[in-house]
């Protein structure tokens, strides 16, 4: 019951932190990063994987943004209007990553991939086939897990895939479950859209 709250709103936070202004967007880097120290989680390697796309987004909403120009050379030019909203999608995207972080270092993998494929349940009305859909997540959970050990950086990467390609004897065993969708779960999904709408709708 604890893991189906902490992903109902996990699911609420991600569906609305589009809307989070710069001040809410930064409350909650630093209330994940509280989370990261208590958990003893490596602050430090997550930022060292994504700090280029991050300093990548920036650049381009505070080098592209029309506003009051703070600093220009040539034909390029820096607006405080682009750093503030820079900053506000950057910590926006840390918040997505460092909540997902969260969630998959404290919930088992296996409830993960039955809470999501009980969400989207309801495609199967309009063609998407749900044990398809489990057996996928369940595999790629199982490979992240599995290449979690090794060391793969913006050098090694392409070299990392070239092995695992031609690599033909694969040692991963994956136990992929069926995912049935009870009449309890079915009050869940109605609760959380009714949830999402009436937030949305008193919001506005």
């Amino acid at each position: 019951m604890l893991y189906s709250f902490l992903l109902f709103f996990s699911i609420i936070f991600l569906f609305f932190v589009g809307d989070f202004d710069l001040r809410t967007n930064l409350f909650f880097v630093c209330g994940f990063f509280v989370i990261f120290v208590y958990k003893k989680f490596s602050i430090l390697q997550f930022l060292n994987r994504i700090k280029y796309f991050l300093l990548a987004l920036f650049f381009i909403f505070a080098l592209a943004t029309p506003g009051k120009v703070l600093a220009y050379y040539s034909f390029i030019s820096v607006t405080s209007e682009g750093i503030l909203l820079g900053l506000n999608n950057v910590f926006r995207l840390m918040n997505t990553f460092l909540l997902i972080i969260i969630l998959m270092n404290t919930i088992p993998n296996d409830f993960i991939t039955r809470f999501i494929v009980k969400l989207c349940f309801p495609l199967n009305y309009i063609g998407v086939n749900s044990q398809r859909l489990a057996a996928r997540i369940y595999l790629t959970l199982a490979y992240l897990e599995s290449y979690r050990q090794f060391n793969i950086n913006h050098k090694t990467f392409f070299s990392f895939i070239e092995i695992q390609l031609s690599n033909k004897s694969n040692n991963l065993r994956v136990k992929i479950e069926k995912v049935n969708f009870t009449k309890a779960d079915f009050a869940w999904f109605c609760g959380l859209i009714s949830f999402i709408v009436s937030l949305n709708f008193f919001i506005k």
